[in-house]
């Protein structure tokens, strides 16, 4: 991170010159920078902020399919997208864009479907398992889906027939193979210098660990938030198992995208945007990392526990492996958990009555408070706290999830037809424009579902050029005869 220059030196007023977590982008023409410190508490007081911004004008892109727009309007029509992602981070950053209109068309190898192994309906793999795939299924809606063999001279020259007429460009894959491929910014800039490239690696595209290989555990384990997580009394690292920083980038990638475009609308021209997975999971809890760079402390493990807050915490109920989860802010806070459980002589006591004596006495307080969860079940449990203001929830399995009654009142949960899964409800949109609100168009492409209308209709391609990108397998339909077998997961 040094090589790369990341980390930022701030000095504040009141606390002094310390370093910070650096941006989780760093984009090539309009790099983000640190204007001024964060504000003292009321420094900006009867201040007037008085703004005026220049509307810029663009030409939006004719649609491959219009129908897919009728009677919508979202905020990224007119927009094109490359993809060349697998996994998490580059398919869901590609994947906001495409709910907000984008039209996203992701390109896979031929030989090498992306991430289409496991989690089938019904835990039945089925012929064509690599259309039944839950988990590209659900990162890949929205988008057409074509196969492009990249190695080979006539996918190079079809796919530079897509960059000069697209506005983006979302790949995830180490620094070495766009490389390889011969399809770097600056190559692709010349085709098409209007072009905003977005580039996800595990540690960044210069640097000395440039090209070390990345996935979800190690980036994990290497950003810090291995050594965060776990018990004070247990020196063993804990993985979440959950990768956060594949989300965190994701969704920093989008925001630079939409920055990097609102800047071509004012200035004109594109961008490289480059990002790290590693430095993204660094900016995900940047709180341990300036506890050490202030305070020379190192984070301490907390467990289920508050630095400040007590009791906080997580408690059985009934049922297997069922828990709900609580923290009390305040006293007064404590004295409505305290009576809400039945525990009058608790609320009275002066052992309990501030939070640093809370905390002094906290696993006696977790006892007590087992002792009522275990009673309950922990949507109910979690309810009658609610009720008596005090901040409680179920820990919901999957299961309860996907029936969760609060998501579907809000219309979060979307159905949505696969020709190879049938219909599944799927997570809907993370946020709720009022007035162009983002929608699911259409499923998750089967493989090489698109490559008729990309290449024939979009590209024109003759019959007799097709029929020989077909023999070569340029592109391809359907994965190789020899391509592994599905993944069975233990139910």
């Amino acid at each position: 991170m040094k090589a790369r220059d990341w980390f930022q030196e701030i000095e504040h007023l009141d606390a002094g010159t310390f370093t910070l977590p650096g941006f989780p982008y760093l984009l090539s023409e309009t790099p983000a920078s640190i204007r001024s410190p964060a504000p003292r508490l009321g420094q900006h007081d009867g201040v007037e902020f008085i703004g005026t911004r220049e509307r810029g004008h663009r030409s939006a892109r004719h649609a491959l399919e219009p129908d897919k727009y009728a009677g919508r309007d979202l905020p990224l029509m007119g927009i094109r997208v490359l993809e060349i992602t697998a996994n998490w981070a580059g398919p869901l950053a590609g994947r906001f864009l495409a709910d907000l209109g984008a039209e996203v068309i992701k390109i896979e190898p031929p030989d090498r479907p992306m991430t289409r192994g496991a989690r089938y309906p019904g835990g039945d793999p089925f012929k064509r398992h690599y259309n039944r795939a839950a988990y590209f299924n659900k990162m890949n809606r929205n988008k057409y889906g074509i196969t492009l063999d990249l190695n080979q001279d006539e996918g190079k020259r079809l796919f530079m027939e897509l960059i000069a007429d697209s506005d983006v460009l979302i790949e995830n894959n180490s620094p070495r193979v766009m490389r390889n491929f011969g399809l770097e910014y600056e190559m692709l800039n010349q085709a098409n210098p209007d072009l905003v490239m977005l580039s996800i690696s595990g540690f960044g595209q210069t640097g000395p660990e440039r090209d070390y290989i990345a996935y979800g555990a190690n980036i994990e384990a290497s950003c810090g938030l291995a050594d965060a997580t776990g018990y004070p009394d247990d020196d063993r690292p804990y993985k979440t198992s959950l990768f956060y920083a594949d989300p965190v980038t994701a969704m920093h990638g989008a925001v630079a995208i939409l920055a990097a475009l609102h800047n071509r609308e004012q200035r004109g021209g594109g961008q490289f945007i480059d990002m790290s997975l590693h430095e993204n999971g660094i900016t995900f809890f940047p709180e341990a990392f300036m506890e050490h760079t202030v305070t020379g402390n190192l984070a301490r493990r907390r467990g289920n526990r508050h630095p400040r807050y007590a009791p906080q915490g997580c408690y059985p109920s009934i049922g297997d492996d069922a828990w709900m989860v609580l923290t009390v802010r305040d006293d007064d806070e404590w004295v409505r958990l305290a009576l809400a459980i039945g525990r009058d002589d608790l609320a009275e006591s002066e052992k309990y009555a501030t939070a640093e004596k809370r905390r002094a006495h906290h696993d006696e307080l977790d006892e007590a408070i087992s002792e009522w969860t275990s009673q309950y079940d922990h949507n109910e449990a979690s309810q009658l706290l609610q009720d008596a203001g005090v901040a409680a929830g179920p820990v919901l399995a999957n299961w309860e999830l996907v029936s969760n009654h609060h998501f579907y009142e809000r219309g979060f949960y979307i159905p949505v037809p696969h020709s190879e899964m049938g219909v599944f409800p799927y997570p809907g949109m993370p946020w709720i424009f009022s007035q162009t609100p983002g929608a699911i168009r259409m499923a998750a492409p089967n493989f090489g579902e698109h490559n008729r209308l990309i290449f024939d209709d979009f590209l024109k391609v003759s019959d007799r050029k097709m029929s020989k990108l077909y023999e070569k397998r340029v592109i391809a339909d359907s994965p190789p005869d020899d391509l592994p077998g599905p993944i069975r997961l233990p139910r």
